[in-house]
């Protein structure tokens, strides 16, 4: 993460910077996109697409508190604080890639949404693998519980 988070990173490749500007957005925003499309290609009827987009904003929504919650009660610390300042090679002037984010690292907030931001966040050098990885089994955890849940939510049987 050192090495290929860092502003002026000398082993991440364009193709890496590019994937992790990509991904740097916001969460939410990244996947309005992709949920539009898949609506729009299906064949279902109004209210079931409806139904869709309800089911997606609702399993956001509570991956976003489980996320919330997660992260204040950890609190583990960025990557920045943890080169700038711990026992391991601190390295004061370290930067990363992007602006990191005023609330801790674990889990990864994007991670919890999709497992394809899984390395894009490592890349921007503001998430530990740790992070990235706990995101996305709670992300999964949270929309398998969404689904299994939904009938409850619509009010069918």
């Amino acid at each position: 993460m050192r090495a290929y988070g860092a502003v002026n990173s000398t082993v991440r490749t364009e193709r890496q910077t590019e994937t992790a500007t990509f991904w740097f957005g916001s969460s939410l925003t990244l996947y309005t996109e992709p949920l539009r499309v898949a609506v729009a290609r299906s064949q279902r009827s109004t209210s079931a697409q409806a139904a869709l987009v309800a089911l997606f904003h609702v399993a956001a929504v509570d991956t976003q508190i489980a996320t919330s919650d997660t992260k204040y009660a950890y609190l583990r610390w960025r990557p920045v604080t943890a080169i700038r300042t711990g026992a391991i090679d601190p390295d004061p002037g370290w930067s990363p890639l992007h602006i990191t984010p005023a609330h801790p690292d674990y889990p990864s907030g994007h991670n919890t949404y999709a497992g394809a931001a899984e390395t894009a966040r490592v890349y921007s050098g503001i998430h530990t693998r740790s992070a990235d990885e706990a995101g996305l089994v709670l992300g999964k955890r949270v929309a398998g519980h969404a689904l299994n849940n939904a009938a409850l939510l619509f009010g069918v049987g």
